[in-house]
């Protein structure tokens, strides 16, 4: 029987895990086979298993959804060295060769964004709506907030497409900067945004990086 070796990430730090069982179960609850330990994620998320000799994990019902490389599992979704799992708050890397992303770090006084030693910059209505999701410490900020957030002007009183336009900007601002959108910039089913590893901080507590990178 093959096997899967797992990095984990949530609460409790990183460790690693190697499967090699036909069913494994995920989730919060302590009768999982791999217990996550984050809030967001729930007591039975999602489930492992082999298929011939491939791995394809489902979503078992969650609440938040589960995701592959960014994209929600609603059916089986095979699994493939490198691929990177978003289970609520807690992250499963398939496979052991990269390490944990640095966070994304917003610069309010400023107005960058930081990831690393990278620097870049939003059009305002953009940065507004990060401000908005890293100012929450993870927690979630519904559409309505959110709307609020960057459009004060209009009360919060738009679109769904006009919060969702600006949402995949972010993501497509994030993504510039070398990191994969959904690893920090996520949805909720039915509930809003979060943002995951997401820092605001006082830049002037902060040394400036060496190198910096910016979107015009």
């Amino acid at each position: 029987m093959s096997s899967l070796e797992l990095k984990i990430i949530d609460d409790a730090g990183e460790r690693v895990a190697r499967i090699d069982t036909a069913h494994t179960s995920i989730g919060r609850g302590p009768d999982n086979d791999i217990v996550l330990l984050n809030n967001h994620v729930s007591r039975k998320h999602a489930a492992i298993q082999q298929a011939g000799t491939d791995f394809v994990i489902r979503d078992v019902g969650s609440a938040s959804g589960t995701f592959v490389d960014g994209e929600e599992v609603h059916d089986d979704r095979v699994l493939k060295p490198g691929s990177r799992i978003a289970l609520g708050g807690a992250l499963i890397q398939v496979g052991l060769d990269e390490t944990r992303r640095p966070p994304l770090q917003v610069l309010a006084g400023r107005g960058v964004v930081r990831i690393g030693a990278a620097e870049f910059t939003l059009p305002p209505k953009e940065f507004l709506g990060l401000l908005a999701l890293a100012g929450r410490n993870g927690n979630v900020v519904s559409r309505d907030d959110f709307a609020r957030a960057v459009w004060p002007e209009h009360k919060g009183e738009v679109s769904d497409e006009m919060i969702d336009q600006v949402i995949r900007r972010i993501r497509e601002l994030v993504e510039r900067a070398g990191t994969k959108d959904w690893y920090y910039v996520r949805t909720r089913r039915g509930r809003g945004f979060w943002c995951y590893d997401c820092q605001l901080l006082d830049e002037r507590k902060i040394r400036q990086p060496r190198s910096t990178l910016r979107n015009p």
